[in-house]
């Protein structure tokens, strides 16, 4: 039995869900719940979509953690329940993540943050190893733009370092922009990368 939170915006079609979903739950049969936000659907109201849900969560039998990726939960924990929910997924193996916001400037503005966290994709990403796997789908009806192509093929990429785990500098005035590498045992490597004549940013990307 599949229900969706478009139905729980209003009533009678919110009572006559949870109904519903209670006497599926009574005859033993699955519950799936589509958590489907959407600001036109729900006034602008977060916390009313998310009362809604939690009305529902008594019908779904799935033992969960629930770790709350939104941009006001992140910066009440300083990034904290990012690293804990990939930790969480290293610990058993599986886990459904929503969508979730890369705050730049204007989201900092907008949510009052106290810094501009990063991607938690790229972090929850890095702590799993970092391999992202996709894998297309196909339909009848639909012909690939290969038409010879008659199985998916999975793509793999290790989605780690690089722009994920990147260090900006916002460069203030004029001045030399280096790269610095100090080894454990004290040796300093250092390049320059740029002289800069005013404003300008830097960079910095790895791979491991």
């Amino acid at each position: 039995v599949h229900a969706s939170s478009f139905s729980m915006s209003e009533e009678p079609e919110a009572g006559a869900t949870v109904y519903f979903l209670e006497k599926a739950h009574e005859l033993g049969k699955l519950v799936a719940f589509d958590i489907n936000y959407r600001n036109v659907v729900w006034n602008d109201d977060k916390n009313a979509c998310a009362e809604a849900v939690k009305s529902i969560l008594p019908y779904v039998d799935l033992k969960t953690e629930y770790y709350d990726l939104g941009l006001p939960h992140r910066d009440e924990t300083d990034d904290q329940v990012t690293f804990d929910a990939a930790e969480a997924t290293k610990k058993y193996g599986v886990a459904v993540k929503c969508a979730t916001i890369t705050p730049n400037q204007a989201r900092i503005k907008e949510y009052n943050l106290k810094r501009m966290y990063k991607s938690p994709n790229g972090t929850i990403r890095a702590i799993l190893d970092g391999t992202v796997f996709r894998a297309p789908i196909l339909v009848k009806g639909i012909d690939p733009y290969v038409r010879t192509w008659k199985k998916p093929i999975t793509m793999a990429r290790h989605a780690y370092g690089d722009v994920y785990k990147n260090t900006e500098i916002r460069v203030p005035g004029p001045g030399q922009g280096e790269l610095v590498f100090t080894s454990d045992n004290g040796t300093v490597i250092r390049e320059t990368i740029h002289e800069f004549d005013g404003p300008g940013i830097l960079q910095g990307i790895g791979h491991p």
